[in-house]
């Protein structure tokens, strides 16, 4: 779909809890808001939510603050460590290359492909 930016709340499994379409233009944080500005309430056993790190720093604890749900950032290997400094004669630690499987945010991912096939 271009121009427009779907964020999705899926279960452990992939199976989409809730859904959010809008603008391009609306930075990620943002739209955490807007999809789970609607939800309030609706999951009242659902404790904690895995995100990217589109969705740290301040999304990250305005979910705490109005869901009350633990939030974990979950980071690609390698994601962080660009400009870490290491002492003189020490080589910096080897960045991953190629694709990677990132545990929990496959689920995410297949859980779109799977509304892209219905898409088309």
């Amino acid at each position: 779909m271009k121009g427009r930016k779907r964020h999705i709340l899926v279960d452990t499994e992939g199976l989409v809890l809730a859904v959010k379409v809008h603008a391009a233009d609306i930075q990620d944080r943002e739209g955490a808001k807007l999809l789970l500005g609607d939800v309030a309430g609706r999951f009242p056993r659902m404790k904690k939510l895995w995100v990217d790190s589109g969705y740290a720093g301040k999304c990250r604890d305005w979910i705490r603050e109005h869901l009350g749900w633990e939030v974990e950032v979950v980071r690609r290997p390698g994601e962080g460590r660009r400009g870490v400094w290491v002492p003189p004669g020490v080589s910096p630690p080897e960045l991953p290359s190629g694709f990677q499987v990132v545990r929990r945010r496959w689920v995410v991912e297949r859980t779109f492909a799977w509304l892209d096939v219905i898409d088309d």
